[in-house]
């Protein structure tokens, strides 16, 4: 059964010793359900003779067979034995380097030989190099041809390809049987889908019949999204990693810590409101009424709030808070940098201080604090003081204790870790009672991704920016014009102006293809002397960055060097002009999250994005999208497609979702049907098998992809 191999260790396969088993394991491979999950990544036709006549430069490898004519030896610096072979239609040299001795008698004339290989221009014509091949005493002798195309899978140091298909084909051979998932609702799935069992799909997309060669040998290989037995297994893995995320959602719901009055919320975010310089947007209305309207329900709210860089998400969660402390409930929030909680605290502290009706108490939480401030805090904190409690991971810790904590806000939630999240709701002491979450991000997240790293979660999105905010104009530069861009500084600081200059790599010896910070920093400073330039970086000490920062927004100096810890958190509103070394080698959203620093007040932002020629064509559509798009949420779906799930923002994220079939990129049709199919899994109380949950929460990692509650 496939349920019994999902634990079964790959060394119970025959030839799997200690040394295989290690090689097989850099590949994620340890059990024999791994062992079928490592699908290939194309195929080999070897079904089908191809005639000599009908060779030509460049096609892909091809088998051929006939009569070897001649061989011969070449002596010198690099030996060489050559082999003219024959059929009815015309003739090809085979070569071959380093041959062995016999070689020349075993390739004797007259015998008939069937090779496979790609065909090239050789000196004398068309020729194969190093071929595989069988040599037989006659024609009659050569084996029949196979009726299935071969795999070609990932393979690692020290493994072959006949090694692994050899493994592989062991593994099949253990599949007997096994429990259909679809079995209950097989009507819900798509029509092509229904009649294909899991064990025959796992012989399909090994060994796919030669009539699926149309289907399983194109562009995307087996990911091919035409597919069908990879889409049935496709279709399989996200179902049970959307019911999954739904469940855990599910389990995390409760009553509410504190109670809140609908028209009091309002009320009372109308008095904020009214006090602040400038108006709400639109879209920030509709995320505050979504949140008003969660409060007064009895099940404490799981909200996500989703908006572009500089959209509003922070006056989004003032308004949030205000009602929970007028309810005499505490606040979390938790910043993943000091840079941004010292940014939230400084906001806050100046558009709550003019309340009257809310008398907001507020402290921060953060590393390096001295024992006797650390001390203060926790005290107020613990009996309640402090109403509203901003930090860093300090708030983490467990000497940390709320008195009543009704509403958890995590900002750019992605920074955070599965178990860092949870950890900070079960600080409510209260039994039975849950705090209130909100989780932001100016990540935008593709469609085909929220739906199921966020399953359960309520959304509001923040799609419009304040008004008066205008474009960032961005343009895409070679370093060869880095002379130009150093005299617009000089024009622009001469204008009392400010200026980011974004590094990806801090010293030389982290990426010796890279443009580095220290190098970058000395070389401006030298070149451009009438400027005066800071340096910022993650390894400084916090209260080296924060001093940084504040000179900076003093204009204390004029170009601010930096790596990406700016990305987050950074908001000097006469710095309207970015410079981004090596902006092909960010991703997207990571670029755009970048972008967002420079344009924030009514002035024109500009984004000068560096790269070194010459660029790949991927590297030219990227930053082709980003010089002509403003919207994160469709940078983020082409961010998708060009660069996959994994790496929206250049590196893999904790909460990032990992399949080992499915391709968000391609199978957005498969989302819409498992939608479809939770949904009334939901309605009718239906419930996934434990033993078919196994098998793939040990292949995704499925505790690493939801956002615990």
């Amino acid at each position: 059964m496939v349920d019994s191999l999902v634990n079964l260790p790959v060394e119970t396969l025959e030839g799997i010793g200690k040394i295989r088993r290690q090689q097989l394991s850099r590949l994620g491979i340890k059990t024999i359900w791994d062992l079928l999950l490592h699908l290939p990544i194309r195929y080999e036709n070897r079904c089908v003779v191809t005639a000599i006549e009908q060779l030509r430069h460049g096609q892909e490898p091809v088998v051929i067979q006939g009569v070897i004519e001649r061989n011969s030896t070449t002596r010198g610096a690099r030996p060489r034995f050559d082999c003219l072979v024959n059929d009815a239609s015309g003739s090809v040299f085979l070569r071959f380097f380093n041959h062995y001795p016999g070689q020349q008698q075993r390739f004797a004339s007259g015998q008939w030989i069937r090779c496979y290989g790609r065909v090239t221009d050789g000196f004398e014509g068309l020729e194969m190099i190093h071929p595989e091949y069988d040599i037989v005493a006659g024609e009659e002798n050569l084996p029949a041809l196979p009726d299935k195309l071969n795999p070609v899978y990932p393979i690692t140091q020290g493994l072959t390809q006949q090694v692994l298909r050899s493994t592989v084909q062991q593994a099949l051979q253990r599949i007997v049987d096994c429990q259909e998932l679809f079995d209950p609702w097989i009507k819900l799935i798509p029509e092509h889908l229904q009649a294909l069992s899991l064990t025959d799909i796992f012989h399909s997309i090994h060994y796919p019949e030669l009539g699926d060669i149309h289907q399983a040998v194109d562009n995307f290989g087996y990911r091919s999204s035409g597919y069908f037995p990879r889409q049935r297994l496709a279709l399989e893995e996200i179902l049970v990693s959307g019911y999954q995320a739904r469940q855990l959602y599910r389990q995390q719901c409760g009553h509410a810590v504190v109670n809140i009055d609908a028209e009091q919320a309002r009320l009372v975010i109308a008095a904020l409101l009214n006090t602040l310089p400038f108006e709400a947007t639109a879209a920030q209305t509709r995320a505050i009424q979504d949140i008003i309207g969660d409060y007064t329900g009895d099940i404490a709210m799981q909200r996500l709030v989703q908006g572009d860089v500089g959209s509003g998400k922070t006056l989004v969660a003032a308004c949030a808070v205000l009602p929970i402390v007028h309810a005499g409930g505490q606040v979390a929030i938790l910043a993943p940098t000091e840079l941004l909680a010292e940014q939230h605290l400084t906001t806050m502290q100046t558009w709550f201080n003019n309340q009257h009706e809310v008398r907001v108490t507020m402290v921060m939480l953060k590393g390096g604090q001295t024992a006797v401030l650390r001390e203060q805090v926790l005290t107020e904190i613990g009996n309640g003081g402090a109403n509203l409690v901003i930090g860093t991971h300090a708030l983490l810790s467990d000497p940390v204790v709320f008195n009543q904590l009704a509403l958890v806000i995590i900002d750019e939630q992605h920074r955070f870790g599965v178990e860092q999240r949870a950890k900070l709701l079960k600080k409510q002491q209260q039994q039975g009672k849950r705090p209130h979450l909100l989780v932001m991000t100016a990540t935008p997240i593709p469609r085909t991704q929220a739906l199921l790293q966020y399953a359960g979660l309520n959304v509001s999105i923040i799609d419009e920016l304040p008004s008066g905010r205008l474009p960032v104009t961005t343009v895409a530069l070679s370093t060869k014009r880095r002379h130009e861009i150093q005299q617009r500084i000089i024009e622009w600081v001469e204008l009392g102006r400010q200026v980011y200059w974004v590094c990806t790599v801090i010293e030389e010896n982290d990426d010796s293809n890279r443009e580095s910070l220290q190098s970058t920093y000395t070389s401006l400073c030298s070149e451009v002397p009438e400027v005066r330039f800071g340096l910022l970086h993650g390894k400084m000490s916090n209260h080296d960055k924060q001093s940084v920062m504040e000179q900076f927004r003093q204009q204390q100096f004029d170009v601010l060097v930096a790596t990406t810890v700016i990305e987050v958190g950074v908001d000097v509103s006469n710095a309207n002009l970015m410079i981004i070394e090596d902006a092909d080698k960010l991703g997207l959203a990571q670029l755009h999250q970048l972008r967002g620093r420079v344009g924030r007040s009514k002035e024109q932002g500009y984004c000068v994005l560096l790269y070194h020629p010459p660029l790949t064509d991927v590297a030219r559509q990227r930053l082709g999208l980003l010089r002509e798009c403003q919207d994160g949420f469709e940078i983020a779906e082409k961010d998708l497609q060009l660069r996959g799930p994994g790496e929206l923002v250049g590196y893999r994220q904790s909460g990032d979702i990992s399949f080992r079939v499915a391709d968000l990129a391609v199978d957005t049709d498969l989302l819409n049907a498992t939608q479809h199919i939770l949904d009334i899994m939901h309605e009718q109380n239906l419930e996934i098998s434990e033993a078919v949950l196994q098998r793939w929460i040990s292949a995704q990692f499925i505790e690493q992809t939801i956002l615990e509650a």
